[in-house]
């Protein structure tokens, strides 16, 4: 409670209505009953405060509570006494018992988010308390508490974390805590856990995770945290066959490209070929920078296609895929009429070799006709000879 100033006056208790004997702004008290407090001056008593009805369990024997436990910070709570105004603290009790319930409070007002409790900017004194109650009321209630601490000055303004948000397996970045101005030391924190305290305003990460950082100045203020920063771990890329064809021929162009198959993403890849006999490509592979290339083959023969990944990591595995023109393999067709000249249109029907997959035949054109496909043969009108 405020202590009232100016004369004689004074903060005084009553139990049940009844004077107690006890002044100030705060009493402990061994017996049941409805407590309030008043302002006395001279003879004369204010309002009375709002009550507070205190019972007890039927035990004998209190919650055991060790203040070692009870920290700010991750100190103990009889070791913190560095407050500052907007500034974040972090409430918790080690080694909690089953069935007890712990509450914290900001002197008699009950603190309802502990990670983080933000020190109010309009408050310039503070007291941290911690009850442990029973929820069998078996055992008495337990409290640890500071004596009142002065709140100094306003909290640092947080620092930002700089770096790469990638780390390659095996490797390490360097994180950096940017505008952490006056820093005597910091507090690196993973994925809310604390790693570890030290001067260095870096941290170097091998690891996946969030990583957070807060310093102190040498006032005792210490910052909010960090906003979190993510760190990911990626190895060598790895590719697959997106878009392909195995069969082509020389009068048309051919889409191909692949895909990332893990979490490890290509920042650049190289294409390049192998062939045999005259079988070529028309563009220039080295200009091809992306998963995509649209290629023109020439010449009869087959070819090799490799796609090689790569990223800040180094090279993935490459892949490759054979090609094969289409007319390398023709059998001899039926072609009706067989032979001659003819100078006006004709019908014809073109069937399919029996060595060639449907693939390849569905794949198929013929210079200068114009055809339709019918099952396993084409049927047109020669419109040149």
């Amino acid at each position: 409670l405020g202590v009232p100033t100016g004369g004689n006056l004074e903060l005084v208790w009553f139990k049940d209505g009844v004077l107690t004997g006890k002044t100030g702004s705060s009493i402990e008290v061994d017996q049941p009953g409805n407590y309030f407090v008043a302002v006395k001056d001279g003879n004369l008593y204010s309002r009375p405060s709002n009550s507070s009805m205190v019972t007890f369990g039927g035990g004998t024997n209190r919650i055991p509570l060790d203040e070692k436990d009870i920290k700010v910070n991750g100190t103990p709570i009889a070791n913190f006494n560095s407050f500052c105004k907007g500034s974040s603290l972090y409430l918790t009790v080690d080694n909690q018992q089953v069935g007890v319930t712990y509450t914290w409070y900001n002197g008699n007002n009950v603190i309802t988010n502990t990670n983080p409790f933000i020190v109010p900017d309009n408050q310039n004194g503070i007291m941290l308390r911690l009850v442990a109650t029973d929820n069998s009321g078996a055992l008495c209630p337990a409290e640890t508490n500071q004596v009142e601490n002065n709140i100094s000055s306003v909290a640092p303004v947080a620092a930002t974390l700089l770096g790469d948000s990638w780390v390659c397996s095996g490797q390490t970045v360097r994180l950096t805590a940017s505008g952490a101005d006056q820093a005597t030391s910091f507090e690196w924190f993973k994925d809310g856990s604390l790693l570890f305290t030290g001067a260095n305003n870096y941290l170097e990460v091998s690891s996946a995770g969030s990583y957070t950082v807060r310093y102190s100045q040498s006032g005792g203020c210490m910052s909010n945290l960090s906003d979190p920063f993510a760190v990911n771990v990626q190895g060598a890329p790895v590719i697959d066959w997106d878009q392909f064809v195995t069969q082509v021929n020389t009068t048309s162009t051919y889409t191909f490209s692949v895909k990332s198959t893990g979490s490890s993403v290509p920042t650049a890849y190289t294409w390049s070929f192998t062939a045999t006999g005259t079988m070529g490509i028309v563009e220039d592979l080295t200009k091809v920078i992306g998963n995509s290339a649209s290629l023109t083959f020439t010449g009869d023969g087959t070819l090799t296609l490799t796609v090689s990944p790569s990223n800040n990591c180094g090279p993935g595995s490459s892949i490759t895929k054979t090609i094969a023109t289409i007319n390398q393999d023709l059998d001899p067709v039926v072609i009706s009429p067989n032979s001659g000249s003819y100078c006006n249109a004709v019908n014809f029907t073109l069937s399919k070799p029996a060595s060639w997959t449907q693939a390849q035949w569905a794949a198929f054109k013929a210079t200068n006709i114009t055809a339709t496909l019918a099952g396993n043969s084409y049927s047109g009108t020669l419109t040149s000879d």
